[in-house]
C-alpha cells in the first residue's frame, strides 16, 4: 500500500541486523512501540485497512527477530489513532484519542499479550475540546501518567494535559493550564523520576524566538515544581524525554535556530534528575546543571559513531 510499517533492527553500532514492513493493503502508520520481557516487540499506530471507523488504532506484536504474531484493529466506529504504548505487569497500555458526536476525546486502551482488547476507556477535560494523548508512562507503584493536549473548540490554544490513574480507572488528577490567547503547550513525552516525580518534555510558545523545547517537574499528586524553555531566535520543538542509568535527563527534540540545515537534532543532558528551573537561578540556562547542545550523533559519548541510514 502507500505507507506501511516499517521496523529496523541493528547491533549497538548501528549495523543492520534485519528490516521489515508491515501492514494492510491500506495506509498504515506506527508511532510507539515496547519491548517485552521475551525481546519481542509490540508496535502502535494508525491503520485504515480493515477498520472498524474512518480510521483505527493499530497494534502489532512482533518477535525478537521481526516475525509478525498478530495484529488487530483497536478503536471505534469513528476515527481512532494510538501513539505511545507501554507494557506494565504483564499487560499493553496505549494512548491516544478516539472521537465521539464529532468530539476527539482521550483514548486508553489497554490489550493482553495476547491481543485480546478491553473496554476503551475516554477522557476529557471538557467536552467542547478537542483531546489527545501523546505519550504514556508508569509510576513505581503501578498508576498510569498519560499526557498530551487540549485545544478549546473555535480557540487557537493548544493547552497542555495529563492525567494520572490507577489500571482499575480511578483518577488521582486530570490537569490542564491554558496557554493564553493563541498560545502552545503541548507535552509529547513523560517519564517519571525519584519519588515518582514526573518529568515531561514539549513544545511551547515563549522562548526567545516563536516555539521553543519546554521541560517540567511535577510531583506525584501532579503540583508543578520546576520548568524551563529552551530555544533561540526561531523555532524548537521538544519530542522526547529518558532517564539514563545514571539517573540523567536526556531531551531531544528539533532546533531551527542552530546547527548546520532548516533543523536539526537538539540535545538536551541534565546531570541532575531532580533539575531546577530559571525561577530559582535567576538566569536563562541551568548553568552547571547541564550540558546544551547542538550534537553530533558521534560525539554523544566518546566512542565515536556512525549515523546509519536504512533502507541504504
Amino acid at each position: 500500500s502507500n505507507y506501511d510499517p516499517y521496523v529496523v533492527k541493528t547491533d549497538a553500532d548501528g549495523d543492520l541486523i534485519w528490516q521489515k514492513t508491515y501492514g494492510t493493503d491500506d495506509w498504515d502508520f506506527i508511532y510507539g512501540s515496547v519491548m517485552l520481557p521475551d525481546s519481542g516487540f509490540v508496535l502502535c499506530g494508525q491503520t485504515y485497512g480493515n477498520a472498524i471507523g474512518g480510521g483505527d488504532g493499530y497494534v502489532i506484536r512482533i518477535d525478537k527477530d521481526g516475525n509478525q504474531l498478530w495484529a488487530i484493529n483497536v478503536g471505534t466506529t469513528d476515527d481512532d489513532k494510538l501513539n505511545k504504548i507501554i507494557l506494565l505487569n504483564n499487560t499493553l497500555y496505549a494512548v491516544g484519542y478516539t472521537t465521539q458526536s464529532g468530539h476527539q476525546l482521550g483514548m486508553l486502551a489497554k490489550i493482553d499479550l495476547n491481543g485480546n482488547v478491553a473496554p476503551l476507556t475516554v477522557f476529557n477535560f471538557n467536552l467542547t475540546s478537542t483531546h489527545e494523548l501523546l505519550c504514556i508512562t508508569a509510576s513505581s507503584n503501578a498508576r498510569l501518567i498519560m499526557a498530551g493536549y487540549v485545544n478549546p473548540d473555535g480557540v487557537n490554544d493548544i493547552n497542555d494535559w495529563m492525567i494520572k490513574m490507577d489500571t482499575l480507572g480511578n483518577i488521582e488528577f486530570n490537569y490542564s493550564v491554558p496557554a493564553g490567547s493563541n498560545g502552545v503547550k503541548r507535552f509529547e513525552d513523560i517519564v517519571c523520576v525519584g519519588s515518582d516525580q514526573i518529568v515531561v518534555c514539549g513544545t511551547t510558545k515563549g522562548g526567545n524566538g516563536g516555539l521553543g523545547l519546554f521541560m517540567v517537574r511535577f510531583d506525584a499528586a501532579g503540583v508543578f515544581l520546576a520548568g524551563d524553555i529552551f530555544g533561540g531566535s526561531a523555532d524548537e520543538n521538544g519530542y522526547a524525554v529518558a532517564l539514563t542509568q545514571t539517573k540523567h535527563l536526556v531531551f531531544v527534540g528539533g532546533t531551527e535556530s542552530y546547527g548546520c540545515g532548516d533543523e536539526d537534532i537538539y540535545f538536551i543532558k541534565n546531570r541532575n534528575q531532580y533539575f531546577v528551573g530559571n525561577s530559582k537561578l535567576n538566569n536563562k540556562y541551568f548553568c552547571d546543571t547541564l550540558d546544551l547542545a547542538v550534537v553530533d550523533l558521534k560525539e554523544l559519548d566518546n566512542k565515536e559513531r556512525s549515523v546509519n541510514c536504512f533502507p541504504n
